[in-house]
């Protein structure tokens, strides 16, 4: 032996995300999607020390390559705008409605007619 073990206080899941601020279903799907940390585990008990909790913190991380505000590109929106959708509105309001039926179209009779055979009567 090289000289006593230095203990590190280990946290449980809860302490864990209570230290992150994150609920325990977030730190789950993040342990899954980061195979990367491997916290301590027994059976269905997680244990962090302090260098998991380090290592949970840099990849929260933004790791973005943008320059910052500055550098920021604008786009068109896929949604229409306020303009767009006014002027829309007032392009239907005063365009001539169109005749449903067409032009020079009759009118339909509303009258119905039975089908079914007629029953012969007894004489």
């Amino acid at each position: 032996m090289t000289g006593p073990m230095k203990e590190e206080r280990c946290l449980t899941m809860a302490q864990a995300c209570e230290t992150l601020r994150v609920s325990r279903r977030w730190m789950q799907d993040f342990l899954k999607a980061h195979p990367e940390i491997r916290v301590m585990r027994a059976g269905r008990h997680y244990r962090f020390d302090e260098s998991d909790i380090r290592a949970i913190k840099e990849a929260m991380r933004c790791r973005s390559s943008s320059p910052g505000a500055a550098g920021r590109k604008t786009g068109t929106s896929a949604a229409p705008s306020e303009a767009r959708l006014y002027s829309r509105a007032q392009e239907l309001l005063t365009a001539p409605s169109r005749n449903r039926s067409g032009s020079g179209a009759k009118a339909k009779s509303n009258t119905v007619v039975s089908m079914a055979p007629r029953r012969q009567r007894r004489s």
